[in-house]
Parts: C-alpha cells; sequence; structure tokens
C-alpha cells in the first residue's frame, strides 16, 4: 500500500476498492477511556483495538486486491469514527484504495516485491480453502 504511486512503477489501473469494520469498545474498554479521559492520559486499550481494526482493513483490501488481479494499492484513505453513545460506542475503521496491477515487478524494491507475492500466495490459498468448504 503506498499513495500516491511511485513514478518508476508502470501499471494498470483496475478500479477503487474499500474495507471497512465495526467493533465494540465493551464495558472495560469504555470505564478505562472514562479514567483516561478524567486525568488526560492516552488509552492503551483503545489504541489496540484501533490498530487492530485497522490492519483488518489492510488486511481485506490487500485480499480484494488480489482477487481483482492485482498486485498493488495506491493512493490509499483511511477513516475512524466512533458510532453511538454512553455505553453503545462502537468504533468504525474506513478504507479505500485503488487497486493496480504493476506490469514490472524489476522496479520495486526487495522488501515490497516479497510483500506483494506472499499476499498473493496466501489470498490463492484462502481462495481454495473456500472453495473446499463451499
Amino acid at each position: 500500500m503506498t499513495s500516491p504511486a511511485p513514478a518508476n512503477w508502470d501499471y494498470e489501473v483496475i478500479g477503487m476498492i474499500t474495507a471497512q469494520t465495526t467493533s465494540g469498545t465493551g464495558f472495560l474498554t469504555e470505564l478505562s477511556r472514562d479514567f483516561n479521559d478524567f486525568f488526560g492520559t492516552s488509552s492503551n486499550t483503545s489504541s489496540r483495538k484501533v490498530e487492530a481494526a485497522t490492519r483488518i482493513c489492510k488486511a481485506d483490501l490487500r485480499v480484494q486486491c488480489v482477487r481483482l488481479g492485482g498486485n498493488a494499492i495506491i493512493s490509499t484513505d483511511i477513516d475512524f469514527s466512533e458510532i453511538g453513545s454512553g455505553s453503545s460506542n462502537m468504533l468504525m475503521v474506513c478504507m479505500a484504495g485503488t487497486a493496480i496491477k504493476v506490469k514490472e515487478l524489476a522496479n520495486i524494491n526487495e522488501d515490497r516485491k516479497n510483500s506483494i507475492l506472499e499476499v498473493i500466495e496466501l489470498t490463492q490459498k484462502l481462495e481454495a480453502i473456500t472453495k473446499v468448504r463451499v
């Protein structure tokens, strides 16, 4: 995932992809947040929940990209929002990006190339498992 696309990439645009996740904050998280708010400190519990939701969205975008035939995502955007009030707070993370197919992977550094190949391999395994279960 990158924003914007590096200048030396030769690629074909596949299309926009989106991912979102919503999760409850839970009673203990709310209690912790109230405590942190009162004393003006940061909430590690809330930060971990935001981080986990962000990882889920990134993974979802990568799988969608590979399923569409892409191998990279550019121009990504991420938004965070809180839904509800009082004890029914929910955390929402939304991501969007443009799925692309990089035509020549030779111009990409080795770490990124390995990450691309790993996501493609894992998505193919996921597809195989899904087909077996259906």
